[in-house]
């Protein structure tokens, strides 16, 4: 007598817990999966976190550029499960999903147009802050014309002249730019608290971006009194100096 046995192959959820890891492919989409500032985000990579940590194994999960690649990952064998999309898109593929990409793509394109309009308000302001600094230099000049005709047949140079501008100049803008530093900091913590208040569902879902500064952040916009102080000073010294020169 013949005997057979055949044992019976492991299912993919015993391969994955044998594994200790699941693999999940998706797409890098703002709905479903992204790098962000703390790291993986999106809808579908909490989705997938919480059925990793359910069956007691780690994830990972990997995207791909689209649905095509993710059905080629699937039939290969090197992911486990697909993200939503790719599900839907096998199962019923003339079923849509809405994503809310072209609005997303439209407020994408309106992000970057008011990053844009934010530099070009920033140089008009720094632009404004130099000529304000030189009007206000050769008012002082004019102002104090009699006593810098005195200082140079004491023997004054221009030198000596333009550094008492140069210091006054320095002192105002130190003044303003840690006012607005301040300032700028209260509205950069109001900003994170009002994302914080507008997260629902725990945090995993939230109507306003997270704001999240680095220390290189902070460090830049602890530099701008700094840097402003310099451009106020500079400005004043080539004022003056270009001023005395015209000077009979």
């Amino acid at each position: 007598m013949l005997l057979g046995s055949c044992a019976q192959a492991p299912s993919a959820l015993q391969q994955i817990r044998a594994r200790g890891e699941l693999r999940v492919v998706t797409l890098n989409l703002p709905t479903c999966y992204y790098l962000g500032a703390q790291g993986p985000e999106g809808l579908e990579y909490d989705l997938a976190s919480r059925f990793a940590a359910q069956l007691g194994v780690r994830l990972q999960i990997y995207a791909v550029p689209n649905e095509a690649a993710i059905r080629s990952e699937l039939a290969s064998g090197h992911a486990d499960i697909a993200a939503l999309r790719a599900k839907l898109t096998t199962a019923a593929p003339n079923a849509i999903l809405d994503d809310h990409q072209l609005w997303l793509d439209r407020l994408a394109h309106f992000a970057r147009s008011a990053e844009l309009t934010a530099i070009a308000i920033l140089v008009l302001i720094g632009g404004v802050a130099v000529i304000s600094v030189s009007f206000a230099t050769r008012a002082g000049l004019a102002v104090h014309r009699d006593t810098i005709e005195l200082l140079h047949l004491m023997g004054a140079r221009d030198g000596y002249v333009a550094r008492q501008f140069e210091r006054q100049a320095l002192r105002l803008a130190l003044i303003g730019g840690v006012a607005g530093l301040v300032l700028a900091t209260a509205a950069l913590l109001a900003l994170s608290q009002a994302t914080n208040a507008a997260a629902f569902l725990g945090d995993s879902v939230t109507l306003l971006p997270a704001l999240h500064l680095r220390g290189w952040n902070w460090a830049v916009l602890a530099a701008l009194p700094i840097v402003a102080g310099l451009v106020a000073m500079a400005t004043a010294r080539l004022t003056v100096l270009t001023t005395l020169r015209r000077l009979p």
